[in-house]
């Protein structure tokens, strides 16, 4: 077998990468599972990146691996870029190929996780029936001040992020959740009431959560939903987590008693729920939906093995998800300029084209790439009217984002709903009943 040493290769249990390349000098802590975040028998998921490597030289490793016993469960390419996944025994690999980059990432998962196609499940539509969006309305600064601000006498935050598909089969796919100070008792009444009016279900009738996916793990993005579930968990059935979260120490940010968070409350209200820790190339089907993951933290590790940058919202894993209709709907959470640069270098407008782009970060970012490439129908900006144009730097950025689409709507102010039809998102909900 193919197998030698070679000096500089850290992922020490596995095969050896070949070539006349270069090597990470440490390996990247991916971070281990939200559900097992802390647990004695939990294990950080490890990579290495290799820089000016061929396809030739990746396709030649992947042969390796196999070789040496590891078994595909999937491969695919999008665009110039390669994705595959292998496993043997109790130890799974993730090996990407990026063109653009001339870069390879192989991560290595000791973890009893579980594959794309293990997690993934397909429901047929009938005639009737397919996949809606919505963007649920949370509580938010009217002029987009932050909390910690005098001048903010609202009392309440400048950003937060909850949207649901209501799939085919009439469960739900919740994206992240909100803030815990934006879900209030009376805020989870409203909210358990959209969820119930379209699904149809009576407020006795379980909920299905087919998926909870979190970007990453601001207050803003996961507390508020952990709040809801949390009050009544009989009320709901949480079958799936999606998520890649980070080891807290090695993107330069100590947010464990965030992890903690969720980890205790899956451990104790959801503990039968699956949990899968994506990587950038993954497919996952839930009903009619085919989640694609775009980026993850691990792509912007760089060639020293290190988080190259302070800010989390870095770490936000971004999905595409076409539902069987044909709507795309592109999910970046608070993906920053930097974040957007190795997204948008890996993909083209020919993979990260939509229907409905939710704008990055609330309006904070100048994310003009990510605009120009979605060419979306849709905005949903998860901010209030008044915060896009609270100073001159927020003009500029919710007119470059309107630029680029025919409708927008605002998080802060509303909360709207679309179905697929005639190749367009239509709008088939629309309150604004925040306040």
């Amino acid at each position: 077998m193919r197998h030698y040493y070679r000096e500089g290769w850290l992922l020490k249990k596995l095969p050896t990468y070949q070539g006349n390349n270069q090597m990470s000098t440490e390996l990247y802590n991916c971070g281990t599972y939200a559900k097992l975040y802390e647990n004695n028998n939990s294990k950080d998921c490890m990579m290495q990146s290799i820089t000016d490597t061929t396809l030739e030289e990746f396709l030649y490793y992947v042969d390796i691996l196999k070789e040496n016993g590891y078994q595909e469960e999937k491969h695919h390419s999008i665009e110039n870029n390669y994705f595959y996944r292998l496993v043997q025994n109790d130890k799974r690999v993730c090996a990407n190929y990026y063109e653009n980059e001339k870069k390879a990432l192989v991560v290595l998962d000791e973890n009893e996780g579980t594959s794309p196609e293990q997690i993934s499940y397909i429901y047929e539509p009938k005639h009737d029936e397919q996949s809606e969006i919505y963007m649920f309305g949370l509580k938010m600064d009217p002029n987009g001040m932050n909390i910690a601000l005098e001048e903010n006498t609202s009392g309440f935050v400048n950003n937060g992020e909850c949207l649901v598909i209501k799939c085919a089969d009439n469960s739900l796919i919740i994206v992240d959740g909100g803030a815990e100070c934006q879900m209030k008792q009376e805020d989870q009444e409203r909210f358990s009431k959209l969820l119930h009016k379209i699904t149809g279900k009576s407020e006795e009738e379980v909920l299905t959560i087919s998926a909870w996916y979190i970007t990453h793990t601001h207050n803003d993005h996961v507390m508020g939903l952990m709040a809801l579930l949390s009050r009544n968990p009989r009320k709901y059935n949480l079958e799936r987590v999606i998520c890649n979260l980070p080891n807290p120490e090695t993107t330069n940010q100590a947010r464990d008693l965030m992890f903690q968070y969720i980890a205790d409350f899956l451990q104790e209200h959801f503990p039968m729920c699956q949990e899968i820790k994506v990587h950038t190339g993954d497919v996952i089907r839930i009903a009619d939906n085919t989640m694609t993951v775009l980026y993850t933290h691990e792509d912007l590790a760089d060639g020293d093995g290190t988080f190259p940058t302070r800010d989390y919202n870095a770490t936000s894993t971004v999905i595409m998800v076409e539902t069987r209709a044909g709507m795309k709907i592109l999910v970046t959470g608070d993906i920053t300029e930097r974040a957007e640069e190795s997204l948008c270098n890996h993909f083209s407008e020919a993979t990260l084209k939509c229907d409905i782009l939710q704008q990055p970060h609330h309006n904070f970012n100048n994310n003009a790439t990510v605009y120009e490439y979605a060419n979306a129908q849709v905005m949903l900006m998860l901010q209030t009217s008044g915060g896009l144009v609270k100073n001159e730097e927020m003009t500029a950025h919710s007119d470059l984002a309107k630029k680029w689409c025919s409708e927008w709507y605002c998080g802060g102010d509303e909360t709207v709903g679309f179905t697929y039809e005639d190749d367009r998102a239509k709008l088939i909900y629309h309150t604004k009943d925040i306040y």
